[in-house]
């Protein structure tokens, strides 16, 4: 009976280990994720939004680690906070200031951030894993990673399967961009205008 025991609780902990969560405030963060979706009349259609970025399974990145990991600079919630990638953090913040003016610079949160967070639960849904990260601090990565970045050297690591930003967001940051900076290259007519997805 010991040994069964004993078995069990090994078995319990080794799950434990392969959860998605790995501590309690990542627990609460799931719950306060899971209440805001149900609270918010949040609609999204499954057919039109699915998981376009995909982390490589364990069996095919380990043999060739190099060909699915970023070498430079980690994009999107995946790889964002890589200890080896971070370094090319102030580039991208770099990059992002030097395509915004003072004023905007300063209202960026404001205008930005607040405008991506209306998207989390779609923008959730298209990563296959589950972001253990509250909404603040993902349209945070988003907005930095999602804007220009003018360096041909990282165009490898921008390719990789997992290190890539939606579309759909990377055309909804240009598009508030435009609106919001004046910049009238996406223009009225952008078909992303008033659509959630």
């Amino acid at each position: 009976m010991r040994k069964q025991l004993c078995n069990f609780v090994a078995k319990s902990n080794n799950m434990a280990s392969n959860s998605i969560l790995n501590s309690s405030s990542s627990e609460q963060r799931w719950v306060d994720q899971m209440s805001r979706i149900l609270k918010k009349d949040v609609v999204i259609d499954i057919n039109e939004v699915g998981p376009s970025v995909f982390e490589v399974p364990k069996s095919m990145s380990a043999l060739k680690p190099e060909a699915y990991t970023p070498q430079l600079i980690g994009l999107g919630p995946y790889h964002h906070f890589r200890p080896e990638l971070y370094q090319m953090q102030r580039s991208k913040l770099a990059a992002a200031k030097g395509v915004l003016k003072l004023d905007q610079i300063l209202n960026f949160e404001d205008l930005m951030i607040h405008g991506l967070k209306e998207f989390e639960p779609t923008i959730r849904m298209c990563y296959n894993k589950y972001l253990d990260l509250d909404p603040n601090t993902l349209a945070w990565i988003l907005a930095i990673d999602g804007d220009k970045l003018k360096n041909d050297a990282i165009i490898s690591d921008i390719m990789m399967v997992e290190n890539q930003i939606p579309v759909f967001l990377l055309k909804r940051i240009l598009m508030t961009s435009c609106t919001v900076y004046g910049d009238d290259t996406a223009g009225p007519s952008s078909p992303l205008e008033g659509k959630k997805g």
